[in-house]
C-alpha cells in the first residue's frame, strides 16, 4: 500500500528507519483491494468531468459575459 501512494524520497528514507517488518495479507484481501481499485478507476474514467476543464469554461464565459456587456 505503500508505494501505490507514490511517496516521496525523504518519506522512503523515513520508511527505511521505521520499518520492522512486512505484513503478510490473505490473498482473498488482494483480490478485494485490487477489485476495489479496478472499480474505483472506471467510476473515475467513466465520464468524471476534469476539475481544471470546468475552471477554464467558467472563466471562459465570465469573460465573454464581461467583454459581451461592456460594449
Amino acid at each position: 500500500m505503500f508505494e501505490d501512494i507514490g511517496h516521496s524520497s525523504e518519506a522512503r528514507k523515513k520508511m527505511k528507519e521505521f520499518l520492522v517488518g512486512t505484513l503478510k495479507v490473505a490473498p482473498e484481501k488482494v483480490k478485494k483491494v485490487s477489485a476495489s481499485k479496478a472499480s474505483a478507476a472506471d467510476v473515475k474514467s467513466s465520464g468524471g468531468l476534469n476539475p481544471l476543464a470546468v475552471i477554464l469554461l467558467l472563466i471562459a464565459i465570465a469573460i465573454g459575459v464581461y467583454f459581451t456587456q461592456s460594449k
